[in-house]
C-alpha cells in the first residue's frame, strides 16, 4: 500500500512539476524537450480529431436516438454540400456539442480512470512514476472507439490491453507493439459485432436500428436509396461476385457519364433493344441490374451505396469523406482534423515524415494497381473500382499512419527500416481492404503486423550500415 501511494504520489508530482534536479557537474547540457512535453504536444494535437469527434458523434445522436423527421430531412439536404453542413452544425450547435460530449466524455474518463489505476499499480511495484505516455494512450484509445460501445467492453479492453500489451513487457518503452492498438484489437476479437457492422451512431444500437427503419419507411419508401449509418469501408466490403458493371448499372441513377457505358449499351440492347441507357427510369434501371445483369435483389442496396460512393455521390462524397460528415470511430472520420494534429506535430520535430509519406504512397500505390489491373474488365469485382486516392479518405488509414504508426517506441528508429516499416503498413493496410472480406479495414492489424518486424528491421538495417553493400565499413555522415 505504501508503495502504491508513493507511486500515486510521485506521478501527481511530476505532472504537474518540472524536474527539480540539475547536473552537479559538466556537460551542463539542457534540452527544452523532455518526454513531458513530447507527450502534451502530442495530445495537444489530438484535440482538432476529439473536437470533431463530438460534433460528429452529436450530429448522428440528435438524428437517429429519435426519430424526427423533419429535422432528418433537413440534414440530408444540408449534407449535399459542405456549405450546407456547416451551417446545419451552427444552428443547432449547443445540442449537438452537449449529445457528442454526453458519448465521448464518459469513454475516455473511464479510460484514464481504470488505465491509471492499472498504471500506477504496476508502477508501484517497481516504485517508479506513471509515465506521460499513458495520456496520449488514453486519448488515442478513445478516438479510435466507435460511439456505441458499452461501457464495460471499454473497461475491459483498456484493462486487459495495457496488461497484456504493455505491462507485461516491462512497461513504458519495452513494449513491442501500439498499447492503444493492443486494446482496440482485443475488443475487436472479442466483440467482433461490436467493433463492425452498420450501427455506429447514437447511443443505443437497437433505437438505431429501429429508428433508421421508420426513417426509410417515410421518407425512402419503394426505393433502394435508403438512409443507412453504415461506415464507408462497410460500404466497400462488397461480395465479390457483385461487378464493376452492375456498380456502372446502377450509377446510371444519377449520372450517364459512366466508366463502362459501351458496355452496357450492349448489355440493355441484349436485354431490351427498345430501351436506350439515356432515357431509364430507376425502376428500368433496377430490372436491368437484377434481370439483365445478375445482381440478386439482398445486394441492390448496398450495391447502390457503393455506386454513389464510387461516382462521388452525397453524402459519400469526397468533401465529407475528408471533412468526417460520415458514421465511423470517434477519432477516424474527420481528416482534416487528422491533417491538423500532423502538421503541429511535423513542425515540432515529433515525428517525421520518413514514416508518413512512404505509407500513404504505399497505399496510393496498391490501390491504383488494383484499380488499373481492372479497369476495362466489366466483370471485376466492384471492390476493385474504387479510385485510389479514396483510400487515404476512408476509414482510420490517416489516423492510424500520423498517431500509431510514428510511435517512437514501436517503430524502427533507423532510418532504412522506418522506410520498409512504412511501406508495408501502406501497401498491407490496402490488400486487407480489399481481399480480405472478414475486415473491412486493415490499418490496425498492419500497423500490428509490422511493429512486430520493427526490431528486425533495425537490425538488418543496422548489419547492412556496418557492413556495407560489399562487406566494407561505410564512414559517412547522416543517419542510416
Amino acid at each position: 500500500m505504501n508503495s502504491f501511494l508513493y507511486s500515486l504520489l510521485e506521478t501527481t508530482k511530476a505532472f504537474f512539476y518540472s524536474p527539480g534536479t540539475t547536473s552537479k557537474k559538466a556537460p551542463y547540457v539542457h534540452d527544452p524537450i523532455d518526454i513531458k512535453r513530447v507527450m502534451i504536444i502530442v495530445v495537444v494535437a489530438l484535440l482538432p480529431a476529439a473536437f470533431f469527434a463530438i460534433i460528429n458523434s452529436g450530429v448522428h445522436a440528435i438524428l437517429y436516438d429519435n426519430v424526427n423527421i423533419g429535422l432528418m430531412e433537413k440534414y440530408l439536404t444540408a449534407s449535399e454540400s459542405l456549405k450546407g453542413y456547416f451551417s446545419f452544425v451552427l444552428q443547432y450547435f449547443p445540442t449537438i456539442f452537449l449529445a457528442g460530449l454526453k458519448l465521448f466524455l464518459p469513454q475516455i474518463l473511464l479510460i484514464y480512470l481504470v488505465g491509471g489505476v492499472i498504471e500506477i499499480f504496476f508502477a508501484s511495484l517497481h516504485r517508479k512514476t506513471v509515465s506521460e505516455g499513458f495520456l496520449v494512450t488514453g486519448i488515442l484509445f478513445a478516438l479510435i472507439l466507435p460511439p456505441t460501445l458499452p461501457y464495460w467492453m471499454t473497461i475491459f479492453g483498456v484493462s486487459t490491453g495495457l496488461i497484456l500489451g504493455k505491462e507485461l513487457f516491462g512497461g513504458t518503452g519495452m513494449n513491442i507493439f501500439n498499447p492503444a492498438l493492443i486494446c482496440r484489437c482485443i475488443l475487436y476479437f472479442s466483440f467482433p459485432s461490436y467493433m463492425t457492422g452498420n450501427v455506429w451512431v447514437g447511443e443505443n444500437s437497437f433505437n438505431t436500428t429501429k429508428n433508421v427503419a421508420r426513417y426509410n419507411n417515410v421518407l425512402r419508401k419503394n426505393s433502394f436509396d435508403t438512409i443507412t449509418t453504415a461506415t464507408p469501408l462497410n460500404i466497400a466490403e462488397l461480395p465479390k461476385t457483385v461487378t464493376r458493371l452492375q456498380i456502372d448499372a446502377l450509377a446510371l441513377t444519377f449520372t450517364k457519364e459512366v466508366r463502362l457505358k459501351k458496355e452496357l449499351s450492349q448489355k440493355l440492347t441484349s436485354y431490351n433493344a427498345a430501351l436506350s441507357l439515356n432515357t431509364l427510369t430507376p425502376e428500368q434501371i433496377i430490372d436491368f441490374t437484377t434481370k439483365g445483369l445478375g445482381l440478386k435483389t439482398e445486394q441492390l442496396e448496398s450495391a447502390f451505396h457503393f455506386a454513389k460512393l464510387a461516382y462521388n455521390i452525397a453524402p459519400y462524397n469526397d468533401a465529407n469523406l475528408y471533412f468526417g460528415n460520415i458514421p465511423g470511430s470517434f477519432g477516424e472520420t474527420s481528416k482534416c482534423a487528422v491533417h491538423i494534429g500532423m502538421i503541429l506535430l511535423v513542425l515540432t520535430g515529433i515525428i517525421s515524415l520518413r514514416i508518413i509519406f512512404p505509407a500513404m504512397l504505399a497505399a496510393l500505390f496498391t490501390a491504383a494497381c488494383f484499380y488499373y489491373a481492372t479497369i476495362d474488365n466489366p466483370s471485376a469485382p466492384a471492390a476493385f473500382a474504387l479510385l485510389p486516392y479514396k483510400q487515404l479518405i476512408m476509414g482510420g488509414l490517416s489516423f492510424g499512419i500520423v498517431f500509431m504508426a510514428t510511435d517512437p517506441v514501436s517503430a524502427p528508429t533507423t532510418k532504412s527500416a522506418q522506410i520498409i516499416y512504412a511501406t508495408l503498413i501502406g501497401a498491407l493496410t490496402i490488400i486487407i481492404r480489399i481481399i480480405n472480406p472478414a475486415f473491412p479495414e486493415g490499418v490496425m492489424l498492419a500497423i500490428l503486423f509490422a511493429n512486430a518486424f520493427s526490431p528486425l528491421l533495425d537490425r538488418i538495417a543496422l548489419r547492412y550500415r556496418r557492413r556495407g553493400i560489399h562487406g566494407k565499413v561505410i564512414i559517412g555522415k547522416g543517419g542510416i
